[in-house]
């Protein structure tokens, strides 16, 4: 039996009955009981099932930890577990063979995705968002300097052609976003990298730990910013310099409002930080824009997915000349 499966048919130990609901997303299920949440990674192949026990054991608890630093109140316990016979039930670490996040449950239609889309959300809230996401990274930064370090600082120019060539895992997204395409896209933002003075250098010049911050997982709550799931399941994806973070929320306020309006994040963040070539910002918005496309045709919501297409396709950086 997996841990799905035992939380599917009330095998946990602790967790009574059968769930309320449950929420598939492309690596997890999340099983609602009442006010709480159980995320629990899924058993079929992928990034996070090839890993051994011990990799497995870190990934869960620095998922949990990055993710807990980020909203300390939704993400409440990381519980190790083993498999007996009479079900799953809590353990030690060193004697877990899986682990499961506990959550508080949140209102989903509060995130930045909805609140963009009817239009609900101010100026002062999406500056919120840019202050309160700055300070919450660089913990985690701080946290994880030597692993951060080690990424980035090895070559920031090789760095940014290998995370260029991951980006391929679109081709296999959907039709809808044709190999070629893609791969135009794609050939565009290798070139620019290999071109402009900012990546050409062998350190990263602002170096951050970088979070899955796509407008999906913002929420407001009660008038707070808080940020979930963001965790990335790829170590090349757990670093970057700051400029993404900020250029990935624009890149969604932009779609979803505006270029006018996405240029209030941008102004907020100048308050705090050095400044930058803008032409940085706006190569990464359109990397930003199409992960957000193969994203959005994989869980079935092409209605959004084209939004990004088409941002993509009118950007003032014009992939295709």
């Amino acid at each position: 039996m997996t841990l799905v499966e035992a939380f599917e048919t009330g095998n946990v130990e602790g967790v009574i009955g059968r769930p309320d609901q449950i929420i598939e997303t492309i690596l997890s299920k999340l099983f609602f009981f009442g006010d709480r949440v159980f995320k629990v990674y899924k058993s079929e192949k992928n990034s996070i099932t090839e890993l051994d026990n011990l990799q497995r054991a870190e990934f869960y608890s620095q998922d949990f930890l990055w993710n807990n630093q980020m909203s300390p109140k939704i993400y409440l316990k990381l519980q190790p577990v083993a498999e007996t016979e009479r079900g799953f039930l809590n353990v030690s670490k060193e004697k877990a063979d899986n682990f499961y996040i506990l959550m508080k449950k949140i209102d989903n239609s509060r995130n930045l995705t909805s609140l963009l889309g009817k239009k609900s959300i101010n100026s002062n809230e999406l500056r919120k968002i840019i202050r309160e996401m700055t300070i919450r990274v660089s913990f985690i930064t701080k946290a994880n300097k030597n692993e951060i370090d080690q990424v980035l600082n090895a070559d920031w120019f090789k760095f940014n052609c290998k995370n260029i060539e991951s980006l391929k895992w679109v081709y296999d997204a959907h039709p809808d976003l044709p190999k070629n395409k893609a791969d135009k896209i794609i050939y565009f933002l290798n070139d620019f990298i290999r071109k402009e003075p900012y990546f050409s250098s062998t350190i990263c010049p602002r170096p951050s730990a970088s979070i899955d911050n796509q407008s999906d997982n913002i929420i407001f709550l009660d008038g707070q910013v808080h940020f979930i799931d963001i965790y990335p399941p790829q170590k090349i994806w757990r670093a970057r310099d700051d400029l993404f973070l900020v250029s990935r929320v624009a890149t969604d306020v932009a779609v979803l409002v505006g270029r006018e309006t996405a240029e209030i994040l941008y102004d907020e963040y100048e308050k705090i930080a050095p400044p930058w070539p803008n032409q940085v910002t706006g190569v990464y918005e359109i990397e930003s824009a199409l992960i957000k496309t193969a994203y959005y045709f994989m869980i079935k919501k092409p209605e959004l997915a084209k939004k990004y297409m088409n941002f993509i396709d009118l950007h003032p950086l014009d992939y295709k000349t």
